[in-house]
């Protein structure tokens, strides 16, 4: 290759490049996922709220009850700055139509209190197991 193509080829790239600098546009930056923070989110009326949610909006797959089909599901999420259950999924099964209805009602959770680190809202993943029990 010619040198005059190399410059070419060279004042182009910095051509570009400056053009994206000078629009201000900035590199994407991922927000880091946190397991432990300094604040930890909490489902807004406690623990007992959140069983009640759940126990309130899990129904029992009758095609589960029918085979007997019992175990903990894992679910996995993030609550993110604002409070929201996002990225939902199932980290451990025991039948299709138990883990979609775990992930089903884990999704219809409504906001959190957000968790922070150095007084500042941050995205927090939890797993969370929901239980499926049949009475005897």
């Amino acid at each position: 290759m010619e040198m005059k193509n190399i410059l070419f080829i060279f004042f182009l790239v910095i051509c570009f490049a400056g053009k994206n600098f000078s629009q201000g546009k900035k590199p994407a930056v991922a927000t880091p996922v946190y397991t432990v923070v300094e604040e930890m989110p909490a489902y807004i009326g406690g623990e007992e709220a959140m069983i009640k949610f759940l126990g309130e909006n899990i129904k029992y797959p009758e095609k589960a009850k029918k085979k007997g089909i019992q175990g903990t599901v894992l679910i996995s999420f993030i609550i993110d700055e604002e409070g929201n259950v996002t990225n939902a999924q199932i980290r451990k099964g025991i039948k299709k139509v138990c883990d979609e209805e775990a992930l089903r009602v884990v999704k219809l959770m409504p906001k959190w209190k957000p968790g922070k680190q150095s007084g500042k809202p941050v995205k927090v993943q939890f797993i969370m197991p929901v239980n499926f029990t049949l009475e005897k």
